[in-house]
């Protein structure tokens, strides 16, 4: 099998892709089949290479010894697709809660910040006129001392 340049013209020669196809696999998975097993190809064409038949029986046979060991393995395909749907659909379920929680909490919070803002734009409301009055009443107190301060003038000036 080693022998890259077989130039029988009557042989049938098979791709990877080919190969993967007759074995119902991947073609990742013909191609590490091939690696371990130090399968080379009859021949290579630009970047494509090519095997034979004893090639492709070996990986005929072998592909189909695992999909029957798979299948008295309990590894039935329509079993697994059945059980991956129920899993990926409870897991559906369960993002789709999480998510509609996650929702009303962002939900609450959102509200709970706009009540915040409302209440410290109030607060500044009323420090602005707390100032004003405290300004107000400081000018009113500043006015009276003067006018004590004159009457008390004005009184030891008249003594």
């Amino acid at each position: 099998m080693d022998n890259k340049n077989s130039k029988n013209s009557t042989e049938t020669l098979f791709t990877m892709k080919m190969l993967a196809e007759l074995a119902n696999v991947t073609k990742p998975t013909i191609f590490r089949f091939l690696e371990k097993e130090g399968i080379s190809e009859a021949t290579t064409k630009g970047n494509t290479k090519y095997y034979d038949e004893s090639v492709r029986n070996v990986v005929i046979n072998r592909f189909t010894e695992r999909n029957k060991n798979d299948k008295n393995n309990g590894y039935d395909n329509d079993k697994r697709t059945d059980e991956t749907t129920l899993l990926l659909n409870e897991l559906k379920e369960r993002y789709s809660k999480t998510i509609d929680e996650k929702n009303s909490e962002i939900e609450y919070l959102r509200k709970a910040l706009d009540q915040q803002q409302q209440l410290q734009a109030q607060a500044n409301q009323n420090y602005k006129e707390l100032q004003e009055e405290n300004k107000k009443l400081l000018e009113h107190n500043t006015e009276e001392n003067k006018v004590n301060k004159n009457q008390g003038w004005f009184a030891k000036l008249f003594k």
